[in-house]
């Protein structure tokens, strides 16, 4: 539903540049045939309403149709494309990202709260529609058929249209001759013109734009178009000279409602005083005005129904293998971004204060095109991303992952309610610290940081001082942490977890995966002694170095080559040995020589440098 309501919002942040666009023409257009503003709604319906349209140099949208993502709610940086750096730095400065260690984006929140703000209310319009015209329906089951489809009552005092597939007049008693023919060859003039239909269109998509202030103008102002039109039809069929006794026909009406009966789905003689003025004032049209009024009315209607086109050129771009995945993790409300490229899968992380290289690509996923670049001035397999149609560098995409926990604890068959309800996770990093992912439909903040014990099977979530945060009975209390399950007993804190829920084991951090990219880095270092020690940089593990050490605190080489056998054959094609200054040219040979990489094609001699002895 989320998706849903972001469709409707952006075609709502369209539609209302696109009404105040004809709201604008309206003025000029003062002295030609209404019909032609009438005409113009339509363009304001069709972007109210298709959240497509085709791309053109011709379209007189300045923004993207698009401006909200559909995965803006996922983002961990949040931010509109709408093609206009200065509103989409304006914009995207003010909405709230997410924070490190929590288990929800609040963007996905308020998303979520607008979504059922936005159902709510539609039903309420759709309900109030309904019901008010089978109120009125009801009413005029006392009216007199008197011919064809026309009807008199005695409790109305303006005729209206009623119905949609088989429409009926209903026409007040005590109406003149006269005005009754002046009027009822209005309102069937309204049917000839499918009026009625177009009535129920324009209410329908007011109930899906209920929220935006311009379409309840859209609605009143196409009403009076409506009106207008019509009576210039009458006109026009009746001949000259009858203005006045059509104008008198309206003064009759006067004392008629906007909304016949409270429903918004009949109309009849509404806005009287500018109708008789409209009359009075009713001179047919030079061809002159009448040929710029069309002109006028055709390049709006062009220009407002195509979409701006997207400034990206798909030429010498790679376009092979590089696309944009959405991976569903069970421990966050939001899914995890990655670009996939060939074979390889780079994880989203946000940085700041970063240059863009040479563009090396683009990137579709299933809702827009990214542009991809390398990093400037960085040493390692960075790549960073732009968003399409705009200059604005915001994304960075690495092969690094977050930090790897220790071990995660997922809620066991969560439903989506439960997802923002109830405790969803319990993760444990290696450093003794742990994060419990309270729900976002509460006004609990959690203290940080928050640390785990296991002890007499059960798992203590602490504060630094020692008070119990939460205590978990765990089951399969093996030396295997990834074997247990945790069983909630209880929280000094409102955690919204039920006594008994399960929490079941996620993943193992400790296990070395297949690298998911193909390089690693080994440093080579000495101590004060002299002695040769190594620790191994995996990209795809962690951020931090991983140190391999024994128990006088540093690797040998046989130890060095024992994890190197950790990883799955032919899955290391580089590996970059990096050396502090104080190891000549041949000792780096000689060590380098007993290494014993799991792949018989790999390049090591393009990775060999100097290195300053920091990480």
């Amino acid at each position: 539903m989320d998706n849903i309501f972001l469709t409707v919002l952006n075609m709502s942040l369209t539609g209302a540049f696109v009404i105040a666009a004809i709201c604008i023409a309206r003025l000029p257009l003062k002295k030609a045939p209404k019909i032609i503003s009438y005409c113009l709604w339509a363009v304001a319906g069709f972007r109210l309403v298709f959240p497509f349209s085709i791309e053109s140099i011709l379209s007189l949208m300045p923004f993207n149709a698009a401006p909200i993502p559909m995965d803006i709610a996922m983002q961990l940086v949040p931010r509109i494309d709408s093609g206009i750096p200065f509103m989409n730095n304006a914009v995207s400065g003010v909405l709230p990202a997410p924070i490190i260690g929590d288990s929800v984006n609040p963007l996905q929140v308020w998303t979520a709260i607008g979504a059922y703000a936005w159902i709510v209310g539609a039903v309420i319009m759709v309900l109030y529609g309904v019901v008010s015209y089978f109120i009125l329906k009801q009413k005029m089951r006392g009216a007199v058929h008197t011919e064809a489809n026309i009807y008199e009552a005695d409790n109305i005092k303006s005729p209206f249209v009623l119905g949609v597939f088989n429409p009926k007049i209903y026409m007040p008693i005590g109406l003149s001759a006269q005005e009754r023919g002046y009027i009822l060859l209005h309102e069937q003039t309204h049917i000839k013109r499918r009026d009625h239909i177009v009535k129920f269109g324009a209410y329908f998509i007011l109930c899906l734009h209920w929220f935006n202030p311009l379409a309840w103008v859209a609605f009143l102002l196409m009403g009076v178009d409506m009106e207008l039109s019509c009576d210039e039809r009458v006109l026009k069929e009746t001949g000259d000279g009858v203005q006045k006794d059509y104008s008198r026909s309206l003064l009759a009406l006067a004392t008629g409602r906007r909304i016949i009966g409270g429903s918004p789905l009949a109309f009849g003689e509404s806005g009287v005083k500018q109708r008789i003025k409209n009359v009075l004032n009713f001179r047919k049209p030079s061809r002159v005005i009448i040929l710029a009024a069309v002109i006028l009315a055709s390049v709006l209607s062009v220009g407002l129904a195509l979409n701006r086109t997207s400034a990206i050129s798909l030429e010498n771009d790679n376009l092979y293998g590089m696309r944009i995945v959405y991976e569903e993790n069970p421990a966050t409300f939001f899914s995890d971004m990655k670009l996939i490229w060939n074979e390889s899968v780079y994880h989203v992380t946000p940085m700041t204060g970063v240059r863009r290289g040479n563009r090396i690509g683009i990137a579709d996923d299933e809702y827009s095109t990214w542009l991809v670049y390398e990093l400037r001035g960085h040493d390692r397999d960075f790549l960073f991303i732009a968003e399409s149609r705009n200059e604005d560098v915001w994304r960075i995409m690495s092969s690094h992952p977050p930090e790897s926990p220790l071990q995660q604890y997922i809620l066991e068959n969560a439903t989506d309610r439960q997802k923002m309800e109830r405790l969803l996770s319990v993760t444990l990093f290696l450093d003794g610290t742990a994060i419990l992912a309270t729900p976002p439909i509460s006004s609990f903040m959690m203290r940080q940081p928050n640390f785990y014990t296991f002890t007499d099977g059960e798992l203590l979530i602490h504060y630094e001082n020692g008070e119990m945060v939460a205590r978990f009975e765990v089951l399969n209390d093996s030396d295997m942490i990834y074997e247990r399950t945790l069983v909630f007993v209880e929280s000094s804190v409102p955690l919204f977890a039920d006594v008994g829920a399960r929490y079941v084991a996620r993943y193992v951090a400790q296990q070395i995966p297949a690298p998911v990219d193909d390089t690693i880095t080994i440093y080579m270092f000495k101590d004060g002694s002299g002695q040769v020690g190594f620790s191994l940089f995996n990209w795809e593990l962690t951020f931090d170095p991983i140190v391999l050490s024994s128990s006088n605190g540093y690797i040998d080489v046989a130890g060095l080559n024992a994890a190197l056998a950790k990883y799955p054959q032919d899955t290391i094609r580089r590996v970059f040995v990096k050396h502090t200054s104080d190891f000549t040219k041949d000792e780096v040979i000689a060590i380098t020589d007993q290494f014993v990489i799991p792949s018989g094609n790999f390049n090591m001699g393009t990775g060999l440098a100097e290195w300053d002895g920091t990480m």
